[in-house]
């Protein structure tokens, strides 16, 4: 189905977000546990507003008030009927003890479908679920409001009930220079002039790390930083980097979508100078590969404990999207027309830092799919504890100069 148009905001849509919200700030936890017909008859109000009107509506219920908490908390997540609503602050997980009913979740789950305009305020199509090759499905993931990535799903796929998970977008990003400062000591100065002389030079960077550890963080200050130079385009599922100050993001799937193959196709007739492919989950690692491939730097985060479990990662993900055998994924993981640098990032003590900055050995497709992948670590962290050089590049990018 076609995109949505959001209806301009008039008066009345004002004062009812305003109304809502003061509700949702006033609710007390066991005001959520009421269904949500009996909650908004004991505030003395009504739930009977047009879909169309929800949708112009940027209100979320009983989660309301953790998505508008600022830089505090970064993810709010319900993982089942009758099970508490959790949240993510600074980096640490906490109950906040609010059981909501389950007529909430599921009017949770409907707002982020209309807001994101995954689907169209009519009743009948409300429950058409789909994924980014429009195929039915119980899992949607989608961004909304420019402010909040989601995930939500459904039985049967999450037997236990209906579960939903909001990542809170930051509306100021770290800068680099925000990472190098001696407050956060993510980076440092050295390290921050390579990785940006090696995007100018046709490396694609990739960061891993676990969730929270901090990808999403470093990949948004290094698109800013490059951004003066290059002209962007980023493709994601959801909506999450920053916008380039030249070029623009594109949305994969949902209402009228394109794959992330087809993305990247059209991509490249967009003259761009890099194509960033943002978090590297599944189709993705496939199409970030074909973008490398032809020449265009890319900055892109997966999940990983180390460089080589990163790579390993990249290559069982390009190969489950089943287009190209798995050789042919492995040469080009490992070839020197796609020299890539592989970036580790890990939270300890509450406290972010990248651990070590290596580089892919080409190899061709040597090897079986599974084996590590070789890599020269150019920084790593040393006897006390700092990023520091460890080696020389010895791709032809940066032979002789670092």
């Amino acid at each position: 189905m076609p995109p949505i148009p959001f209806a301009p905001a008039g008066r009345e849509d004002v004062v009812r977000l305003a109304e809502l919200q003061m509700l949702a700030d006033a609710g007390m936890p066991n005001d959520w546990a009421k269904s949500v017909e009996d909650f908004f008859s004991a505030k003395g109000n009504h739930t009977g507003y047009s879909l169309s009107t929800w949708q112009r509506t940027p209100w979320y219920g009983p989660i309301d008030t953790y998505m508008r908490r600022g830089k505090d908390i970064t993810d709010i997540l319900i993982d089942g009927d009758g099970l508490p609503i959790s949240v993510v602050t600074r980096g640490i997980l906490s109950d906040t003890g609010v059981v909501p009913h389950p007529s909430w979740t599921a009017f949770v789950q409907r707002q982020l479908l209309l807001r994101s305009q995954t689907t169209a305020p009519q009743q009948e199509q409300l429950d058409d679920w789909r994924d980014e090759k429009h195929r039915p499905t119980h899992r949607v993931d989608g961004s909304c409001d420019r402010r909040f990535r989601y995930c939500i799903t459904r039985a049967p796929l999450t037997p236990d009930g209906p579960t939903v998970a909001v990542r809170v977008i930051p509306e100021a990003w770290s800068t680099i220079t925000d990472l190098v400062h001696e407050s956060a000591q993510i980076l440092t100065r050295e390290a921050v002039s390579f990785l940006l002389d090696a995007i100018r030079h046709g490396v694609t960077v990739l960061i891993s790390g676990v969730t929270g550890s901090g990808k999403s963080t470093i990949g948004a200050a290094l698109l800013q930083a490059i951004g003066d130079e290059k002209r962007t385009i980023i493709i994601e599922q959801a909506r999450e980097l920053p916008k380039p100050r030249m070029g623009f993001s594109m949305e994969v799937g949902g209402s009228g979508g394109l794959s992330f193959a087809a993305c990247v196709y059209a991509a490249l007739r967009m003259r761009p100078d890099m194509i960033v492919v943002g978090e590297v989950r599944g189709a993705e690692a496939l199409a970030m590969l074909q973008a490398a491939a032809t020449g265009h730097a890319g900055i892109a985060t997966i999940h990983g404990g180390t460089p080589k479990v990163a790579l390993s990662n990249l290559e069982r993900m390009a190969c489950e999207a089943g287009e190209i055998p798995p050789t042919s994924v492995r040469g080009m993981i490992a070839s020197a027309a796609i020299p890539m640098l592989v970036m580790q990032v890990v939270r300890a003590g509450g406290r972010r830092r990248v651990t070590e900055i290596a580089e892919v050995i080409p190899a061709g497709a040597s090897g079986k799919l599974g084996d590590e992948f070789p890599t020269n670590p150019i920084f790593a962290t040393n006897a006390a504890g700092a990023l520091a050089r460890s080696g020389s590049v010895s791709a032809a990018w940066g032979k002789g100069r670092y």
